[in-house]
């Protein structure tokens, strides 16, 4: 896992043709696989696209609050500003449009994870569940629906 200068953030390196570069995670507000394509878009509304995959950077934001709404599509959950009808509005202005299916298990998910922040903390959800669990990568690829 790459650390920042100052040893205390994680970061994911970019190195393409026109860009050397590190992109601190928290400050990520989704990653989209197109094609062959990564694109990461920050809380500071800039986009870096390089050639990669979902999957080689899983290591470096397991764990962490980020959810993947769709095969295709990983979200940071605390860059989410909120959830409105079937779109996800970020910190930096973003709105993005999920299909109806993958914005039910994500605004569910969303759900869950705020249920962890004061005053929610160590309550329980309406229907009894224990929703103030550690919140983890959602990986699996045979739950995701293409859109």
């Amino acid at each position: 896992m790459e650390k920042d200068g100052n040893g205390s953030k994680d970061v994911i390196p970019i190195i393409t043709k026109e860009r050397y570069c590190k992109i601190k995670v928290d400050e990520i507000e989704f990653i989209e696989q197109i094609e062959s394509m990564l694109h990461i878009m920050t809380i500071e509304h800039q986009e870096y696209i390089f050639r990669g995959k979902i999957e080689d950077i899983v290591p470096i934001i397991s764990g962490k609050s980020f959810y993947r709404v769709m095969k295709k599509l990983v979200v940071n959950f605390d860059n989410v500003q909120n959830m409105g009808k079937s779109t996800m509005n970020f910190v930096s202005g973003i709105t993005y449009g999920i299909g109806r299916n993958n914005f039910l298990k994500a605004r569910r998910a969303y759900k869950n994870y705020l249920y962890g922040y004061p005053p929610f903390l160590g309550r329980e959800e309406r229907h009894g569940s224990n929703v103030a669990e550690t919140f983890e990568y959602q990986g699996r690829e045979e739950d995701m629906e293409e859109e």
